[in-house]
């Protein structure tokens, strides 16, 4: 196996030759980082498997270089937040909203048993086709209601008179599994656009990563082959806008780009969604 600072230079030299300079700049970044931790790693055992790592990320960099699909979509997937660290990294603002007010206990004496809360832009992330890559939750009652909980929970149900009710701990392990499982399904905007989205949500994501990338798909100086894998990770990419009503109140909506490869997820859409398209397509044409 090689020593640490010969993978370290072949992974920058790949790097360098990656198309655009958001690749080429994450790529190197990560690449200190992973180079960091594995020499800081004291266990023997773990530091190799950090270096195996380091040597199996810079030959899936020279097959993306020669123009490999999946290793190329793979690098855009981990470098855009798609897969890995950085879509935790993008997802946690819209998970937890500390200015909203706490749900009430399940269980009456015990702190911990209060169920998640659905923040607005999470809450519009689940509800819209765009940005998942199956089909989204259909109703908004699901986040009181989720469809993996069992009838039993009810206590007024036909189950739950018959084979007694639902144990609360077992609620409230179930609440938190289904919204940790689909959170976990949503692919993470870039990029808060539009208006201020205010104190709830301070997120800003990887400014200008999302402009850099709809440039990338959008033509030359790159190759066709490079735009098309780019164009294909747009369809991965929702565009969260945060619009300001009258009254005073934040909404958030979601979209995709026009540079997208295709219309594929037309058929989960419902009425809301394809108006709210119109009217995005609309106002980039004026």
């Amino acid at each position: 196996m090689l020593s640490v600072p010969a993978i370290y230079r072949f992974f920058l030299r790949q790097a360098r030759q990656l198309p655009t300079q958001y690749l080429r700049q994450f790529w190197r970044i990560k690449a200190a980082d992973d180079v960091r931790a594995a020499v800081a790693t004291r266990n023997s055992r773990i530091r190799e498997n950090k270096v195996k790592q380091l040597g199996k990320d810079a030959r899936r960099l020279q097959s993306a270089n020669g123009h490999k699909r999946y290793a190329f979509i793979r690098i855009l997937d981990i470098a855009y937040g798609r897969k890995g660290k950085l879509k935790h990294e993008l997802l946690e603002p819209f998970r937890f909203d500390p200015t909203l007010p706490l749900p009430p206990r399940i269980i009456p004496n015990v702190e911990r048993s209060r169920p998640p809360v659905y923040t607005k832009p999470l809450s519009a992330l689940l509800l819209s086709a765009y940005s998942r890559s199956g089909q989204p939750i259909k109703d908004a009652l699901h986040f009181d209601h989720p469809t993996s909980l069992p009838e039993r929970a009810d206590p007024n149900s036909a189950a739950a008179r018959i084979f007694g009710r639902l144990s609360k701990r077992r609620e409230v392990n179930n609440r938190w599994r289904y919204w940790k499982n689909e959170s976990l399904k949503v692919h993470p905007p870039l990029e808060v656009m539009g208006a201020h989205p205010g104190p709830s949500l301070t997120y800003r994501g990887l400014t200008g990563a999302f402009a850099d990338l709809e440039r990338a798909a959008a033509g030359p100086p790159v190759s066709r082959w490079i735009r098309r894998r780019h164009r294909e990770l747009l369809e991965r990419v929702p565009m969260l806008t945060a619009h300001s009503s009258r009254n005073g109140q934040v909404e958030y909506f979601v979209s995709l780009s026009d540079h997208r490869q295709s219309e594929r997820v037309e058929k989960y859409l419902d009425e809301a969604d394809l108006k709210w398209s119109e009217v995005q397509k609309n106002t980039r044409k004026q």
